[in-house]
């Protein structure tokens, strides 16, 4: 490996640590004071973005127990690598979290309509920071139910803002500056957050880790549920360059066990050589979130030597050889530790060798699995499957049933759902997603 790369490892390793966490902090801290915005929550919201509905719902016990300031942003919804996919991805999974959880989004129902989305902007421009969540909650909730009598009830009430598009121009180039690129996310004393599910380590940040903020997420991890499904299948499509694939994988393994589920792991390439475009902010935040995570569950994680090019590939094909063994889980789950919390150049033959026999592999039939050019055609057939499902980032996990449909989900922080799918599938309940 370069000495490049070995120096980026190494500051990025530097940059998700506790110390320079704590300096982030503090400069927030100050920045905060000296914009005269102490105990400031920078919210960047969109109001067709479901996440953001739920956080309006979420956000407010939290805000008034802690004397947050709300700083609202009004900017586009998503920002994720595929935005002609993310919208309908969104509304389904927080259908699948509002099975879970506690919080106001109707059963059915599509995206809404354009026009209705320009007037929740301009009630939205119109509200004052201390009132923009509770305005935010009744816009959302006029707007999801494509209720036009009652936004322009709200307009009528509530008021509203012409300019709001140079509104949105001018808090989407701020968000850019303070450092993220995506709506239903927030930001306090310098860290950013993303989400309804990490709302638990925005509470840790203040001091109360023991709050359920409203909607109900708990704040502490939730145990795997025991499942019985056994006559179906479980696939999980997996990057070794994705640090959500590492911090999820062993839990998945234990999830199919305790279900006595087969499971097929089928690995993609990362996403900046499948064309998408990871922006730097959006790589460091993925990051810094991923220890975070990684804190959470009690996984290792932070030693990192980026795998992107030879070990990439090496790692694929030996996953591929492995397979014929039986081993490829196996490997999966060493070679991603390696790289995310070991800090091992799967570049070297000699590092790579010692991990392919700690996974119980014989380093002749990795050779032979990095001389041949079969598991090429693996990945291809994986990458058009994600495709098929409608989906692109990883982890992705599908699930098939006894009567053979198929349920696919998105995201490490998923796997409760992902455990009541496969207790579904066992009685053939489901349909394609």
């Amino acid at each position: 490996m370069s000495l490049r790369a070995q120096l980026r490892g190494r500051a990025v390793e530097i940059a998700i640590g506790d110390r320079f966490r704590g300096i982030r902090r503090r400069i927030g801290r100050q920045i905060d004071r000296l914009r005269a915005t102490p105990r400031r929550l920078l919210i960047a919201f969109a109001p067709a973005d479901p996440y953001s509905y739920v956080l309006a719902q979420q956000l407010p016990a939290l805000v008034a127990t802690h004397e947050l300031r709300v700083v609202p942003l009004l900017v586009k919804a998503g920002g994720t690598a595929d935005p002609d996919r993310e919208g309908p991805h969104a509304i389904a999974d927080v259908r699948q979290l509002h099975r879970f959880y506690d919080f106001d989004f109707p059963r059915s129902g599509g995206a809404p309509e354009p026009g209705l989305v320009d007037e929740a902007y301009a009630i939205l421009a119109a509200a004052a920071p201390e009132s923009f969540l509770d305005t935010a909650q009744r816009v959302g909730r006029a707007l999801f139910r494509a209720d036009e009598a009652g936004l322009e009830q709200l307009s009528a009430e509530l008021g509203r803002d012409a300019d709001w598009r140079a509104r949105r121009a001018a808090d989407q180039r701020r968000l850019n500056v303070e450092g993220h690129y995506m709506s239903g996310t927030y930001k306090f004393e310098g860290e950013w957050f993303w989400g309804p599910d990490r709302v638990r380590h925005l509470a840790r940040e203040l001091g109360d880790p023991h709050r359920a903020a409203r909607p109900g997420l708990e704040l502490r991890p939730r145990p795997l549920p025991e499942t019985s499904g056994r006559a179906v299948r479980l696939s999980v499509y997996f990057s070794f360059r994705s640090p959500y694939s590492y911090l999820c994988l062993p839990r998945v393994v234990e999830l199919a066990r305790r279900a006595n589920v087969p499971l097929a792991l089928k690995p993609v390439l990362p996403m900046v050589l499948r064309g998408f475009r990871v922006p730097l902010r959006k790589q460091l935040y993925i990051v810094r979130d991923s220890q975070r995570e990684a804190d959470y569950f009690g996984v290792p994680f932070g030693r990192l030597n980026d795998p992107l090019g030879g070990g990439v590939e090496r790692c694929l094909a030996i996953t591929a050889a492995a397979r014929r063994d039986g081993r490829d889980v196996d490997f999966a789950l060493h070679a991603s530790r390696a790289i995310w919390a070991e800090a091992v150049d799967l570049h070297r033959n000699a590092e790579l060798r010692r991990l392919v026999e700690h996974a119980g592999l014989q380093w002749e039939i990795a050779a032979q699995g990095m001389s041949e050019c079969g598991w090429e055609q693996q990945v291809r057939a994986h990458r058009d499957e994600l495709t098929e499902l409608g989906l692109w980032g990883v982890p992705c996990f599908r699930v098939e049933a006894q009567d053979g449909s198929v349920r696919a989900l998105w995201g490490q922080d998923r796997l409760d759902v992902l455990a009541e799918w496969l207790s579904d599938a066992e009685r053939g309940v489901g349909d394609v997603v």
